[in-house]
Formats: C-alpha cells, sequence, structure tokens
C-alpha cells in the first residue's frame, strides 16, 4: 500500500511540473507572438504642435521636428547634426559636424543619449555618457556583422596634433580607436558604406576593404587593380615618366570619393576619373567612361535599379543599366526662387540623394529639399523654415517603418506618407 501511495504522490507530482510546463510553454507563446506583433508596428511618437503637423511636404507629413524649440532636453537643440543611421536594434544615430559627440534616439521611451569625450555632465545633458572616442566630423556610420558600430570622419584631417581618430567603433559598451595611420604630409578621403549579407565596407584614399563581422579584409589598392594604358606624347612614342610620379598620379585618380553596393552586388566607386564598377566574385575592375560627372562623389541606386551620380554640385546623371542609358540633369535648372527671396549667392550644394515609395526622387541641398517627380515632370523647391528648420538639408534616411528622417543643420524631422 505504501508503494502505491508513493508512485501515485510522483505520478501525481509528475502530472503537476507537466501541467506547470505547458502553462509555461503558453505563456512564452504569447509573450513571443504579443513581441512580434508590437516589434512590427510603428513606435507612437509625441507629435510635434498642430501648425508643423498641417505642413505637407511632397505629399508626405510631418510627424516631428526636434529643434530648439522641441529638442530633446529643452531648449539646447542638436549640436548640427549631419549624418543619420538606424541600427539593427532600431536605435537611431546621429552624427555631428562640431563638438565630438554622437546623439542616440531610442523612439519607444523617446530617449536621447549624447556620447562625447568631455567629462560627464560637460554639456549638461540628462543622459550623457562621457569617455566616447569620437572623429572630429562623422560624415559616415556602419554596423558590422557582428553589431559593432563604426563612426568615421570624411578627411584624414584634424585640429587634434597629437593621435588624431578618423574612425572608432563602439560594442554598446567600450569605444575603439581605430588606427588607420595616414600619412601626415598627405589628406586623403575616407568613408563607410553599408554591403549585402551584413558586410560593412570602408575606403581610405584609393583602398578599398570590408569588414565581415570577424575583422577587416585585406585592402584593395585601385591604383595597383586597374592597369592603364600607358602614357603617349604627341609624336606617338610611350612616355617615360618618373616611377613616383606616375605612381602618385595613379593615387590621386582612383581616389574614391563615394561608394555603393548595388542590388545586383556589384560594388560602384565615384572617383576623379569617373565610376568604377568591380565584381568581387570575379574580381574584375570596370570602368564607364559614358558617365561624364567629374569627381563622383554621390551615388544612388533608385527602386527601378537605375544608379544616380553626382559631383555634389547641381551636376546629376542618371545610369539605366539594363539600358545602358544616360539622362542628364542640372539642378539649377529647376530651382525657380519665390518672387519675394532675395539673390542668393552661394553656389549649390547637394549633400543627399534618395527615393520615396513613390518614386519621387529627393535632393539634400543647402538651400533646401528638391524634389523631383519623373512621373509627372514637376520639379519642386521646399523650404523647410516652416517646420523650424531654416538652413540647409544634411541627410536623409529611410527607417524600418519607410519613415523618412530628415536632418538639417539646426534640426531634425520626420515624414511620414499621407
Amino acid at each position: 500500500m505504501r508503494k502505491m501511495n508513493i508512485w501515485c504522490n510522483s505520478f501525481s507530482s509528475g502530472a503537476i511540473i507537466m501541467r506547470n510546463r505547458r502553462i509555461i510553454h503558453y505563456y512564452s507563446l504569447i509573450v513571443f507572438l504579443c513581441f512580434l506583433f508590437w516589434g512590427s508596428q510603428k513606435p507612437a511618437i509625441e507629435k510635434s504642435s498642430t501648425d508643423k503637423q498641417s505642413v505637407r511636404i511632397a505629399g508626405h507629413q510631418v510627424l516631428k521636428v526636434f529643434n530648439d524649440e522641441n529638442s530633446w532636453l529643452g531648449g539646447k537643440g542638436h549640436l548640427l547634426p549631419t549624418v543619420i543611421f538606424q541600427d539593427s536594434k532600431g536605435a537611431i544615430w546621429v552624427g555631428s559636424k562640431m563638438y565630438k559627440i554622437i546623439e542616440r534616439y531610442e523612439e519607444r521611451i523617446q530617449q536621447w543619449t549624447v556620447f562625447g569625450e568631455k567629462p560627464a555632465n560637460y554639456y549638461n545633458r540628462l543622459h550623457y555618457y562621457g569617455g566616447a572616442i569620437i572623429p572630429e566630423e562623422i560624415t559616415s556610420i556602419g554596423e558590422s556583422k557582428d553589431g559593432k558600430l563604426w563612426f568615421s570622419a570624411g578627411l584624414t584631417i584634424s585640429a587634434s596634433f597629437v593621435s588624431p581618430c578618423f574612425v572608432s567603433s563602439f560594442d554598446g559598451k567600450q569605444w575603439e580607436k581605430w588606427e588607420i595611420k595616414p600619412s601626415p604630409k598627405e589628406i586623403v578621403r575616407i568613408g563607410l558604406f553599408s554591403g549585402q549579407s551584413a558586410r560593412l565596407w570602408f575606403w581610405k584614399g584609393d583602398e578599398l576593404m570590408s569588414n565581415d563581422g570577424q575583422g577587416w579584409s585585406r585592402p584593395l589598392k585601385l591604383s595597383n587593380e586597374i592597369k592603364d594604358p600607358r602614357p603617349i606624347t604627341s609624336d606617338g612614342q610611350l612616355k617615360v615618366e618618373n616611377t613616383n610620379t606616375l605612381a602618385h598620379s595613379q593615387k590621386v585618380r582612383y581616389e574614391i570619393f563615394a561608394a555603393l553596393q548595388d542590388q545586383d552586388g556589384y560594388i560602384w566607386l565615384g572617383t576623379v576619373s569617373g565610376a568604377i564598377r568591380f565584381d568581387e566574385r570575379r574580381r574584375e575592375w570596370k570602368k564607364y567612361s559614358q558617365i561624364k560627372v567629374s569627381p563622383i562623389d554621390k551615388i544612388y541606386q533608385d527602386k527601378y535599379g537605375r544608379l544616380w551620380f553626382s559631383d555634389g554640385w547641381s551636376n546629376v546623371e542618371v545610369y539605366d543599366i539594363a539600358k545602358d542609358s544616360i539622362i542628364t540633369y542640372n539642378l539649377l535648372d529647376h530651382i525657380r526662387p519665390a518672387p519675394n527671396d532675395e539673390p542668393v549667392d552661394l553656389p549649390l550644394v547637394l549633400r543627399a540623394i534618395y527615393q520615396d515609395s513613390q518614386g519621387q526622387m529627393f535632393f539634400a541641398l543647402n538651400r533646401g529639399l528638391l524634389v523631383f517627380s519623373e512621373a509627372a515632370g514637376k520639379w519642386e523647391l521646399f523650404d523647410l523654415k516652416d517646420i523650424g528648420l531654416p538652413y540647409g538639408i544634411e541627410n536623409i534616411m529611410e527607417d524600418k517603418y519607410g519613415r523618412i528622417w530628415i536632418t538639417a543643420s539646426s534640426g531634425i524631422a520626420i515624414l511620414d506618407q499621407l
């Protein structure tokens, strides 16, 4: 009888344990499904004032504006935001032109966190962390496969004469400086861009390398990889050049200004010599002499697979890869000042290109936001001073919810399609 009772008690205990496990399993499943549901929803954000929300920009409404009037800590605004980037966890990172700071915005809790080199509370911010290692002017931000964030300047030039920082990384806990060691006698262009398979690419001068999460690859030097024909004199003879002079000429000719990986996996590079395509799988380099804009300072691929090239000023060329055809635009031809506007002496500067879900092309300019609707053949320049951003546009980014983030010298705006 005692054995029977022990067996029954054991069976009863086992049944209770099994039932509890089922309850925990069902509860975990419900929590997981809720996480998936809420994670796919656009986060509710505190909207800007009604007058700003009433402004319409190329079929988009203004959801939120961060500037001096509506800043992240009540009054001091953003410190000259430039580049903007969303990481794999959804956080928004904003680089700055000055002050060696980086801002992170966590939208679900509507909190801005500032990372800087100065001691904590130097800028009198509530959420501030000192001791960061930051380039002086951040022009590009990327994320490697291991989740580490990378921040890069645009040039190897610094106001600091003692161990300047041009590239740094942050893994969520620790900052590291990446020693790229440029020659002290020369200034070269550097930058980052995100590629396929979560690879991060970096260029320095005429060198190109990638990071697959395990480390950086061996640099590919364009001046060594691309074999140009020997120069010829006026009388048809091969021109003899000093080896050092020739090497320097090649390096300058193939210094990278902009880069992008297209939908088919090809790497496109913008140089003084024009557009160059790199087929990594075949290790082949190809020049596109039909693209005349130079130097190529901006490259963007639209949803139709076309590539937009610009010299960073007013000249834009659109290359249709499938048709091998080119359309040329001069943005100055499509900017008509308002009747009461004073003449503008500043040269036009193009800082970013973007295409929205409706197929409209956005051009971030130092004079505002120029929007081109190809379907309607219509160009329109938007001055964002009505939403509190009176100065030039710096960068444009689409987040994972399809909303548009615009950084300007005086703040940040979030737009959503109507």
